[in-house]
């Protein structure tokens, strides 16, 4: 999975998370999720299934644990992507890369804002069901996704978020057991000592 999709799903994750708290974002998160990718030009759903951390502003973890294993650690400006099944770590510098760079740009904000700032980067309208839409305002992100939309339960938590791509794909995130503040040891989002792979 290329990086600049597994940012922009973490972007989605971020964005929810905020909508989810309208004024105020949590400082640290946990939660599970299973993720289906529908692609125009597949008949077949693809599911995955995992678990998301936030430990805090722009420290990130996107585990993956089924159909295999993967975890990807975004901590500032560095992100890499472990294969435990290899026992290979690819890293990438997002800030050497213009358009990675406006991307975890958006992250970062997202990680750490309130619902007022993530007004100025998205368009944000009710959905006749409930929940919210959000259209991305910049080029670059638009790229990427159409729009976002958001559905919570009764008590304002997430619980399914599904984005739209350009090319028409559509990835459907549903979160469960959600944690808001836990204690999350810094240990997990440690870059492993593994084979570099360039």
């Amino acid at each position: 999975m290329r990086l600049k999709w597994i940012i922009s799903l973490i972007i989605i994750s971020n964005i929810s998370l905020c909508v989810a708290g309208e004024l105020k974002h949590p400082d640290r998160l946990i939660a599970d999720f299973i993720m289906k990718r529908k692609l125009v030009a597949l008949s077949e759903t693809l599911t995955s299934s995992g678990r998301f951390y936030l430990g805090g502003p722009g420290v990130l973890r996107w585990e993956t644990q089924s159909p295999s294993k993967s975890v990807m650690v975004i901590k500032g400006d560095l992100a890499w992507i472990h294969y435990p099944e290899f026992n290979v770590t690819k890293a990438f510098d997002m800030s050497s890369d213009p358009a990675m760079k406006i991307l975890a740009g958006h992250l970062l904000v997202l990680a750490g804002t309130d619902y007022s700032r993530l007004q100025e980067r998205y368009q944000i309208s009710e959905l006749p069901a409930g929940g919210k839409a959000l259209v991305p305002k910049a080029a670059e992100v638009r790229r990427l996704f159409s729009v976002i939309r958001v559905q919570l339960t009764e008590q304002s938590v997430v619980r399914r978020v599904e984005m739209v791509s350009v090319s028409g794909d559509t990835t459907i995130i549903e979160f469960d057991r959600l944690q808001l503040n836990p204690e999350i040891s810094p240990t997990i989002f440690a870059k492993p000592n593994t084979q570099k792979k360039e």
